[in-house]
């Protein structure tokens, strides 16, 4: 019997891809699914390479499924529309709890960075690099667990040995500019350490509000230099302690 997806809802619209409730073959369990329109990929290079990319990274990582990353559902294919089919989490994503909450106390950021230390730790053990670590990125299930997800990003690493150099033609720059290593921006080659950096901006966002490297009213140049020049400094909050900032400042290197 020929698959057919069987639409609930529309979750959100992006530029190259929507997200929908859905079921597959009438079964019982909703998912999501993000949906590329054919004629977009068509004329779009680029939204193609991101969907085989994000189906590679998912079926990858999901042959031994992991609790803190979105699962794997289902990828079909019709005349008009590449569906691509997740777990459903359902209870939003970091980005928004931390603009409707603001800084987390330490004792919750502990817990959501120690989930998602151990999702980004199964993804490089696939010797895969994330690349688009955000909050945007990083779902929150109705238990209060999160879920790693989007991984359209996501690169293979080959060659890859314990500490040595990352291997040759490891560069692209892709992602999100505030979470961006400076390896990235500089265009020099990349390893999953890229991945670590993006985390002690995202781990700095969850204690105090903001990325390291935010200044409000300053564009994107400007953002890069700081990135890659100035000295690395934290606002002042007063749940960060000497063991936060150690942490930050190890990632942060």
């Amino acid at each position: 019997m020929a698959s057919t997806i069987r639409i609930h809802g529309l979750l959100c619209s992006g530029e190259i891809s929507s997200l929908f409730l859905a079921q597959l073959n009438n079964e019982n369990e909703i998912v999501v699914a993000k949906c590329f329109k054919r004629s977009v990929m068509r004329q779009n290079p680029d939204s193609l390479r991101r969907m085989l990319r994000e189906k590679w990274a998912l079926e990858s990582v999901n042959r031994l499924p992991h609790p803190f990353i979105v699962g794997s559902r289902f990828a079909h294919i019709d005349d008009e529309t590449a569906f691509l089919g997740m777990e459903n989490v359902g209870g939003g994503d970091i980005f928004t709890l931390v603009q409707q909450r603001g800084p987390f106390l330490p004792e919750q950021v502990m817990c959501y960075a120690g989930e998602i230390c151990l999702a980004l730790g199964h993804v490089h053990s696939f010797d895969i690099m994330y690349r688009d670590l955000k909050p945007e990125n990083v779902l929150v299930g109705l238990d209060g667990h999160v879920k790693l997800a989007d991984f359209g990003s996501a690169k293979q690493m080959r060659g890859r040995l314990g500490e040595a150099p990352p291997p040759h033609g490891h560069h692209s720059l892709i992602g999100t500019p505030e979470y961006m290593a400076p390896e990235v921006l500089l265009g020099n080659e990349i390893c999953e350490t890229c991945d670590w950096w993006s985390f002690g901006c995202l781990v700095t966002e969850l204690l105090v509000g903001t990325t390291p490297f935010f200044e409000p009213n300053h564009g994107v140049q400007d953002l890069v230099r700081k990135i890659l020049y100035a000295p690395i400094s934290l606002p002042e909050h007063a749940p960060v302690g000497e063991p936060e900032m150690a942490f930050l400042a190890a990632l942060l290197d």
